[in-house]
């Protein structure tokens, strides 16, 4: 079946998009959803011991020149009770140590 002919869309046919087409009752794809990877406080895409010590001079207001404190609230709260705590930083180095932890750590979640 020709959708486009001499320029024309076919009758049945409906265009969605740029060189985007579909059928009547057909959805076109929709795209990812935007993702962020637990544990990542400095957001440089892998969650390290730096990411631990960013989060420890948040709690302690020492400053985290460059980086994102919104980026930083939604990667570093780990345990997502809407707070940055000392529980965080924590989750993070049994992370590291390969200890277990009940959350999702250096697991990319779906952004709410």
């Amino acid at each position: 079946t020709r959708i486009v002919d001499d320029g024309e869309l076919q009758p049945g046919f409906t265009l969605g998009g740029i060189a985007s087409f579909t059928k009547p009752g057909e959805t076109q794809p929709t795209e990812a959803p935007e993702t962020y990877l637990l544990g990542d406080a400095d957001n440089n895409g892998k969650v390290n011991s730096n990411d631990t010590t960013i989060l420890l001079r948040y709690i302690a207001r020492l400053g985290t020149s460059g980086v994102d404190e919104a980026i930083l609230n939604r990667n570093g709260d780990i345990d997502g009770d809407g707070r940055l705590t000392v529980k965080d930083a924590t989750y993070i180095q049994r992370y590291l140590a390969r200890l277990s932890v009940p959350y999702p750590i250096n697991q990319y979640i779906e952004v709410q």
